[in-house]
């Protein structure tokens, strides 16, 4: 591909006899502060926008709209709140009252790893384990605990200060069995749970769901939500208010995340879900209609992982071409992500930052590991991670 050369917006028409049939151009920086000047000599998308076909333009702050899908490959639309073309003279404009504008699209930060991210994941040099919070994982009965100890392990990968799993009396023994430094403790039911959070306020982030059941998630997850805590919701505490999620939303609150997979993300969401399936909304859009619905940040996970906060901000991890982590497609790695974001809301993250920087983790530790991955590997590459960030 030739190098990127810088585009002048220039008022001169593109000639129609320089336009080629098809094909992509070269890719320009659109660095200009105002948009450039088209004209009638130029293409039109689907949609109406004129767009220079000589050119491909690429933002690095990009609107939903341009981002995932078709868009991929080309970046063929340009547009904020209004159309690409070229302003009308002023003495053309009519008098009176200006028509309402159409409310702008909140911009879509594409997640990368650059300073803020490291100075959020950076730990002070003077810090104990209790400036890094605790976290509490709840866990299902014997033999559902898998998902639970991949998720606590992430947690204390990632720098949460202390972690625990609460769990059935009889499953205490089998996390016993393999853990050490997650402590445990027996949470017989939401009665217990209440009293827990009530007493030690140092429990600050709380993760339901992984392993958990739907009848002991269904119980679990309003005591949970009652203590307003920051929470992270995966799993069968989403599944299980399919019936309802209603009734979900309406204990919602701003501090906590909810990790659906699609599946999961038309449980709680059908018309959603639906509309990003057949293309009338993308994944960002979406999920921000989730956000605004719910009243809390949704991650929804993917190769093209879309996160949106209740104030409408939004963001995208895309692990796509030189990013891709085929391998995170293995039993148990949802389990991880969503430790990982609950481990960050342990050390004080925001419920937005959390979601962001854990998807961007989550596949830099797929990629660090490689072909032959399986979740156990996620939370042990962390620490290779965190080497290359420079901390």
């Amino acid at each position: 591909m030739p190098r990127p050369t810088r585009y002048q917006p220039t008022s001169t028409p593109v000639p129609a006899a320089t336009m080629p049939a098809a094909g992509p151009g070269p890719i320009m920086p659109a660095s200009a502060p105002a948009p450039p000047i088209v004209t009638a000599a130029t293409a039109r998308t689907p949609s109406g926008c004129a767009v220079p076909r000589l050119l491909n333009m690429s933002l690095t702050m990009r609107p939903p709209i341009h981002i995932g899908g078709a868009c991929r490959i080309i970046m063929a639309e340009l547009r904020r709140d209004r159309a690409l073309t070229a302003p009308p003279p002023r003495a053309n404009l009519k008098q009176g009252p200006s028509p309402p504008r159409k409310e702008a699209v909140p911009m879509t930060r594409l997640i990368v790893a650059d300073a803020a991210m490291r100075n959020l994941l950076a730990k002070r040099e003077d810090a104990h384990k209790y400036v890094y919070g605790h976290a509490l994982v709840l866990s299902g009965g014997p033999g559902k605990g898998g998902a639970a100890r991949l998720a606590a392990r992430a947690a204390l990968r990632v720098g949460a200060g202390l972690v625990t799993i609460a769990a059935p009396q009889p499953a205490i023994a089998e996390h016993a069995a393999q853990l050490n430094a997650v402590m445990l403790t027996p949470l017989p039911d939401s009665y217990s749970l209440r009293g827990m959070l009530t007493q030690d306020k140092r429990l600050n982030a709380l993760l339901l769901g992984p392993g958990m059941g739907i009848n002991r998630a269904r119980e679990m997850v309003p005591a949970a939500l009652w203590a307003e805590r920051a929470t992270v919701l995966d799993a069968d505490a989403i599944t299980a208010f399919a019936e309802n999620p209603v009734q979900l939303f309406g204990m919602l609150h701003d501090k906590v995340v909810l990790t659906p997979h699609m599946g999961e993300f038309g449980r709680l969401f059908p018309d959603l879900a639906q509309a990003a399936k057949d293309g009338s909304l993308t994944h960002v859009e979406a999920t921000r209609h989730a956000a605004d619905r719910a009243g809390c940040t949704v991650l929804l996970k993917g190769a093209e992982t879309a996160i949106a906060a209740p104030t409408g901000e939004t963001a995208l991890h895309r692990a796509v071409g030189t990013t891709a982590a085929p391998w995170l497609a293995t039993a148990g790695s949802g389990d991880v992500l969503s430790g990982i974001v609950t481990g960050l809301l342990a050390r004080g993250l925001s419920p937005f930052e959390a979601a962001g920087t854990g998807a961007w983790l989550h596949a830099a530790a797929a990629r660090a590991y490689g072909p032959g991955l399986i979740s156990e590997d996620l939370p042990e590459m962390l620490p290779r991670v965190f080497a290359d960030l420079g901390l």
